[in-house]
């Protein structure tokens, strides 16, 4: 009895022992114990020694440490940057100003329609220019000339004065940020948020001005604006108060009445002659505008602001009227404000003293390229593509782009510097 039991336990015993063979169980352990002791191959322990070799050499490029956005700090590589952004601004905006023929003057019968597919048409078939055949009809891309509420002009206005809003609130919010990311006193400055809102007013008298007025209403607006006090006064105003230190004024009453006093010379423009002489009184009428932008692309600190503002504004006021010959309210407003910017890449480049433009390094680049460049490009593809882009509202396109450069640059300028 004892042997059977014996044997029975030995024959279980077994077949348990037989069952863990025949799985594996011993061989799985000899192969665990086996590939513990098996090597890496030549080639793994190549790469991990190369692999360090790589970034040690990569590391010696100062571009390159600390990956792309190193380069945020090395100002002066940051300020080559800006300052080829701001050469091509000026190049385009020189090359804009010589290739538009000021001199014509538009053709009222034959207003430019929207020709999509064939590229608009001259009022006259003599004409002949590269640039886009409506841009030069108009002087601008005007889509529904005829139109008093949904003209190109009247589009623009709306768009600056409602762009003005978040800018301001904008600045008002931010107001110590502004201040830290050094955008406050010069590139995001009070005056150019409210330069906005100057150019869309100085729209809005063009869009008045280009539609005709009663003959009641024009002989009542030829008396006004033909008196010399009329012009000269808000001409003197605007200029003591860009040089005044009552910041109400410097910075916010002055671009909005620049903005009327330009559109008071163009009305005094629309009502003359063609032929007749240009008098004393509108030299000082059509360079105030240019005084007033040309303010705001020079910092208020800089002391020389006054005398550099002024003596662009003398060049291009003779420029203007004795040789690029402007003959229409439009082609005067294009002047200006394509000079403001040609204006402040100059100044930028050349004449901001280099330890103050070392200290705006990262803004200085950001706004050369988002800003001065972009919207001088902008309004070279509306020169040359006007009749396509008159669907989209024509030269609203060109307002747009000067606040919403201002939101990117506040915006880069924040994520870069942090």
């Amino acid at each position: 009895m004892k042997l059977t039991i014996v044997s029975t336990v030995s024959l279980v015993f077994g077949s348990v022992l037989s069952t863990f063979t025949c799985h594996g169980a011993p061989v799985n352990l000899s192969v665990k114990r086996q590939n513990s002791n098996i090597k890496r191959p030549a080639f793994m322990v190549e790469k991990y020694v190369e692999e360090p070799t790589k970034k040690n050499h990569l590391q010696k490029l100062p571009s390159l440490k600390g990956g792309a956005l190193s380069i945020l700090k090395h100002p002066k590589i940051l300020m080559k940057l800006g300052d080829v952004a701001n050469i091509l601004t000026a190049f385009f905006s020189t090359l804009l100003l010589m290739r538009t023929p000021f001199d014509i003057k538009p053709s009222t019968s034959h207003p430019c329609k929207p020709a999509y597919t064939s590229g608009g048409f001259y009022p006259e078939a003599s004409v002949k220019h590269p640039l886009d055949k409506c841009y030069v009809m108009d002087g601008f891309c005007i889509t529904d000339p005829t139109s008093y509420y949904e003209n190109s002009h009247m589009l623009s206005f709306y768009a600056d004065i409602l762009m003005t809003i978040p800018l301001l609130l904008l600045r008002s919010k931010n107001l110590e940020l502004l201040n830290s990311l050094n955008l406050n006193d010069y590139l995001l400055s009070k005056l150019k948020m409210t330069s906005v809102a100057g150019h869309g007013i100085a729209h809005l008298s063009l869009s008045i001005l280009s539609l005709g007025l009663s003959p009641s209403t024009e002989a009542f607006f030829q008396k006004i604006g033909n008196s010399f006090l009329a012009k000269a006064a808000p001409s003197l105003f605007v200029i003591w108060a860009l040089n005044s230190n009552i910041e109400k004024y410097a910075e916010t009453v002055a671009p909005i009445v620049g903005g009327l006093v330009l559109g008071l010379n163009e009305m005094n423009k629309l009502l003359k002659d063609v032929g007749s002489q240009a008098s004393i009184v509108e030299f000082l009428t059509f360079g105030v505008p240019c005084y007033i932008f040309f303010s705001a692309g020079i910092p208020s600190y800089d002391p020389r602001r006054g005398k550099i503002a002024l003596a662009a504004t003398v060049i291009t006021t003779f420029l203007s009227i004795n040789v690029l010959q402007v003959k229409t309210p439009a082609n005067s407003f294009v002047v200006v404000f394509t000079a403001a910017y040609l204006v402040s890449a100059i100044y930028q480049v050349f004449f901001w003293e280099k330890t103050e433009k070392e200290k705006c390094a990262i803004p200085y680049a950001i706004t050369a390229w988002s800003s001065n460049l972009l919207t001088t490009l902008v309004g070279w593809a509306i020169a040359r593509g006007c009749t396509d882009l008159l669907r989209l509202g024509g030269h609203v396109l060109y307002d747009l782009s000067i606040p919403l450069s201002y939101f990117i640059i506040f915006y880069a300028t924040k994520f870069f510097s942090s």
